[in-house]
């Protein structure tokens, strides 16, 4: 984990996420993003390709496109995540599921006494 030597300027939801908590912590604009600078991988890499080298540069260009969006969606979340970025939407929806597994335990356990 990377030593942070600044305080987060927004609540920290969770200050060590896993990927897939990092992955459902993106938003629709992520994945957009990412839709798009993918779509815009295959022109880009089919023009900057020499006559001979079209197709396998369009590929190229699309790889690097969606992996390094891919990369932004997912370094958004991680910051969104640990505070760092605007992060009211992620702080209400850790709170429902706080409160939710709060009251599934207080029911669990007031029924086995």
């Amino acid at each position: 984990m990377a030593v942070i030597h600044s305080k987060p300027t927004h609540p920290v939801v969770n200050g060590e996420p896993t990927l897939a908590e990092i992955f459902k912590g993106m938003r629709p604009g992520d994945y957009a993003r990412w839709a798009v600078h993918s779509a815009v991988g295959f022109p880009l890499g089919w023009w900057i390709g020499s006559p001979g080298v079209k197709r396998p540069s369009m590929w190229l260009g699309f790889a690097i496109c969606s992996s390094g969006s891919l990369m932004l969606g997912l370094q958004d979340s991680f910051y969104r995540l640990i505070g760092f970025r605007e992060n009211a939407r992620e702080v209400e929806i850790y709170a429902k599921k706080k409160q939710s597994s709060t009251y599934s335990e207080d029911i669990s356990t007031s029924q086995t006494t």
